[in-house]
C-alpha cells in the first residue's frame, strides 16, 4: 500500500478533502522522546461532519489553522491508565496529542531550539479493509463504536493490564483496524514509524471491542462477559441471557470476580 504522510501535507494544503480520513498515528512519548506513543487521528472534512461525529459519540473536536490560513478539523483517541489504574481506557484528545499536531500545522509552530513530539500520521484508506467501509465517516463511526465498546468494558471491570512492550496504545491501535477488517500486511505498514514502536503487532481479544454480552449462571447466580473463561464452563440448561447488567442484578445475580469485577459484591 502507498502511506499519505499527514506531516508532510497538513501545513501546505488548501483544501480539507484532501487530507480528510482516518490516521494511525504516533508521536514522542513524554519523558521519554526515542519512544513512540500511538494513536489515531481524525481529520474532518469540514466542520459540520465534526460537529456530527462530536455530537453522535459525545467526543470533543478541536482545529488548527494552517500556513495557507485554512482551519483544520480533528479529534484523536488512544490508550492510556484510565481511573488511577494500571489498567488501559482509551482516551479521548489529551494535550499532548492535540500539541502534536498544533506542531504540524504551521512552520513556525516549531523552531531549531524547541522540543517537539514530532507527530507522524499514515492515513488508513476506508476502503482497504475487508469488508471495506464506504467514506471515512464510515469508518469513523466503526472506530467510535470499537472504542465505546471498549470503555463499556472497562466501567464493567473487565479490563486490559496495561504492559509498556506488550498491551499498550500501539497494540489497542493494532485491535482497532484488526477488528475493522485491515489485513496483517497493511497494519504492519501502517503502524511502522521512525522511534522505538513496542506491541504495534500485538492483539487484544476481539471481545473487548465488540458490545457486551452478558450470560448468567442460573446455578450459582453469577453474572459473566461472553468469553469469559468461567463462563465457557457454564451449563447449557443453567445458561441465562441478560441485556443489562441491572437486569441481573434485580434479579439477584452477581458480578463474576475477573469479568466482572465492579459488580462483584461477594
Amino acid at each position: 500500500m502507498e502511506i499519505f504522510y499527514l506531516e508532510k501535507k497538513m501545513r501546505d494544503t488548501t483544501s480539507l478533502s484532501s487530507i480528510a480520513g482516518v490516521y494511525w498515528s504516533s508521536r514522542d512519548m513524554e519523558g521519554f522522546f526515542i519512544g513512540n506513543h500511538h494513536f489515531i487521528t481524525f481529520i474532518y472534512e469540514s466542520e459540520a461532519q465534526a460537529k456530527r461525529i462530536a455530537e453522535k459519540w459525545g467526543i470533543e473536536y478541536f482545529s488548527e489553522v494552517n500556513d495557507k490560513s485554512m482551519t483544520v478539523y480533528y479529534s484523536t483517541m488512544g490508550a492510556g491508565k484510565g481511573d488511577g489504574t494500571n489498567y488501559i481506557r482509551i482516551n479521548f484528545s489529551p494535550g499532548a496529542d492535540r500539541q502534536s499536531i498544533h506542531e504540524i500545522a504551521k512552520e513556525d509552530n516549531t523552531s531549531y531550539f524547541s522540543s517537539d513530539y514530532d507527530y507522524q500520521g499514515h492515513r488508513a484508506p476506508y476502503d482497504l479493509a475487508s469488508p471495506a467501509f464506504s467514506s471515512y465517516e464510515e469508518l469513523m463511526d466503526a472506530i467510535l463504536e470499537s472504542v465505546s465498546n471498549f470503555n463499556a468494558h472497562f466501567d464493567a471491570g473487565d479490563r486490559v493490564k496495561y504492559s509498556l512492550i506488550d498491551e499498550n496504545c500501539a497494540c489497542i491501535v493494532n485491535s482497532i483496524f484488526k477488528v475493522l477488517g485491515y489485513s496483517s500486511s497493511d497494519r504492519q505498514e501502517m503502524g511502522e514509524f521512525w522511534g522505538v514502536d513496542w506491541g504495534e503487532e500485538d492483539l487484544i481479544s476481539d471481545r473487548y471491542l465488540k458490545a457486551i454480552s452478558l450470560v448468567g449462571n442460573s446455578s450459582t447466580l453469577e453474572l459473566h462477559i461472553e468469553g469469559c473463561e468461567w463462563e465457557k464452563l457454564i451449563n447449557e440448561e443453567h445458561r441465562v441471557h441478560f441485556d443489562t447488567v441491572e437486569e441481573a442484578i434485580t434479579q439477584g445475580y452477581n458480578g463474576c470476580h475477573y469479568c466482572l469485577n465492579a459488580y462483584d459484591t461477594d
